[in-house]
Formats: C-alpha cells, structure tokens, sequence
C-alpha cells in the first residue's frame, strides 16, 4: 500500500474518530439508548488502530511527552489502585485516556495537514447553530423533558 493510500485511509479513520467525538453522547442518550454501553468505548479501537497504523508507518515516534504521559498514567493508574478507590476496571478506564488518547493527538498532528484543520474548523461552525440550539433547549427545560434525560431515560441526571 503506497503512502497516498495509507495515509488517506488514516484521515478516514480520523474522521470517523472525530464524528463519533462529536456524536456519541447524542447516540448513547438518544438514538441507540440500548448500546450505551458498547458506545461509551467505541473510540477505543478506532483509536488502537489509527495508532497501530501509525507506529508501522513510523509516524508516531518516543519523545519527551510521550515518557512524561506514561510515567503519569502508571503513577495514576497505581495511586488510583492503592490510594484511590482500589477498583481495577475503573482504573483500566481512566488509563485508556493515556494510553489511546494522547498518542492519538501526535499522530493527528502527523497525519492532518492545514487543509483538514480547516475542514475540522468549517464542520465545527456549522454544527454551531444546531449545538446552540440544543444547549438552550436543554438550559430552559425542565430536569425531567426529554432533552435532559440521561442514558436510558434517567431523570436523576
């Protein structure tokens, strides 16, 4: 597979990451309320991959930050086990921000140029108006209108 292709396929990849940023809180509460939990990590492979990919293309490389990120996560992750709350699944969970995460910014940082920045930046101005709309919606309703439940129809916020 030539670079062209490769690197076409991770802005794909990328993109889908972004869009489901953007979109899954909306999925989870209000679409697909019965997989909100599958939904809740369905970043997370997308995101292994685009790092996958990126380390066997040599596009994400060992620097300063990314030592300074691990040596936060294992000091984290092991607080949080001994100090913290002692639960390893939730500690598993917070973990994955470092270690899926923030790699991921370098690597976008590799992969997008000025051009998909701006397509980024034009996609978020016009999804504006339909978020404002939605924050006053849910800023004037009630705790109990639809707008304002949570996963599964929870009113309890």
């Amino acid at each position: 597979m030539n670079n062209a292709v490769a690197y076409s396929n991770l802005k794909k990849g990328i993109w889908l990451y972004f869009l489901l940023l953007i979109f899954e809180g909306a999925l989870r509460k209000w679409f697909l309320p019965g997989l909100s939990t599958a939904l809740l990590v369905v970043r997370d492979p997308i995101a292994a991959w685009i790092i996958f990919m990126a380390l066997k293309r040599g596009l994400l490389n060992f620097n300063f930050f990314a030592f300074a990120m691990i040596l936060v996560c294992v000091v984290s992750f092991f607080t949080t086990l001994l100090l913290g709350h002692g639960n390893l699944p939730v500690a598993v969970f917070g973990a994955r921000i470092f270690i899926l995460q923030f790699p991921l910014l370098f690597v976008i940082g590799r992969i997008f140029d000025r051009e998909d920045v701006l397509k980024i930046g034009k996609f978020l101005l016009y999804l504006l108006p339909f978020m404002t709309i939605l924050i006053a919606m849910q800023f004037y309703s009630p705790q109990s209108a639809w707008v304002n439940r949570g996963v599964g129809g929870d009113t309890e916020g």
